[in-house]
């Protein structure tokens, strides 16, 4: 697997990848799935997604991001149970 943007993320993003990658090799019913998840893997993606917020912002990357979302009205950002696109943006 990859190495995330920041050094001090990819620890996070291993774990979360091996839980994720395990939880979804096995979980085959639907009615479970996202509790399953939830229980799993929600704190280690919470942990993650923290992780890169912050190494997005002190690289000043932002901006950039806010500017390509803003061109692409059409793909949300929010493509996880954990940040549901009613969330206000942390950088704002």
């Amino acid at each position: 697997m990859a190495s995330s943007l920041t050094a001090e993320c990819t620890p996070l993003k291993k774990e979360y990848d091996a839980c994720f990658n395990g939880w979804f090799g096995v979980t085959l019913s639907p009615s479970i799935q996202a509790e399953q998840y939830e229980k799993n893997c929600g704190a280690l993606w919470a942990s993650y997604r923290d992780c890169v917020h912050r190494a997005v912002e002190s690289k000043g990357l932002m901006q950039l991001l806010n500017d390509a979302r803003s061109e692409n009205h059409s793909t949300s950002p929010y493509h996880h149970p954990r940040n549901p696109p009613h969330l206000p943006d942390k950088s704002r």
